[in-house]
């Protein structure tokens, strides 16, 4: 059967199929190369970008951390004491209610007495704190009976 084969095709055929062969073969070897020197490249442009990318991001952090601390060193001190004030004057304020239950509790002058000391100390912490004091919560201080300087 295989030297019929062989009859039937003539030398052009067996020429032509042997020519379309190494056409495939080389194709294939071709597209092979190419594939493999393009995937070489992609990951040489792959680890470029991720160098690049992470040095990048590395400075960013690094100049983030640099403007967190000059701004840290700005507000910092001017945070911490606001807090302070504020924290004293809450205070201030919770010594006034109590001296103040304790007069509408029963009233009498060494009470009376508690309550205006209460009252002018917590007046003279909120002026003093003034300048640390958002506007808006010192003139709501103010509007409930706190009047600084008389």
């Amino acid at each position: 059967m295989g030297y019929v084969i062989l009859q039937i095709l003539t030398p052009s055929a067996i020429v032509g199929f042997v020519l379309f062969l190494a056409r495939n073969l080389i194709l294939t070897r071709l597209k092979n190369a190419v594939k493999h020197e393009y995937d070489v490249k992609l990951k040489e442009y792959e680890s470029d970008l991720k160098i690049l990318t992470e040095t990048e991001l590395a400075k960013l952090n690094s100049h983030l951390t640099m403007e967190l601390e000059i701004a840290k060193l700005k507000i910092g001190p001017y945070s911490q004491k606001q807090f302070e004030l504020y924290n004293q004057l809450w205070i201030n304020l919770i010594d006034l209610k109590y001296s103040m239950l304790e007069l509408w509790g029963q009233a009498s002058e060494d009470r009376f007495t508690e309550f205006s000391r209460s009252l002018d100390e917590t007046t003279i912490r909120l002026e003093k704190s003034a300048l640390i004091i958002e506007e808006q919560h010192y003139r709501d201080l103010i509007n409930i009976g706190l009047h600084p300087c008389g």
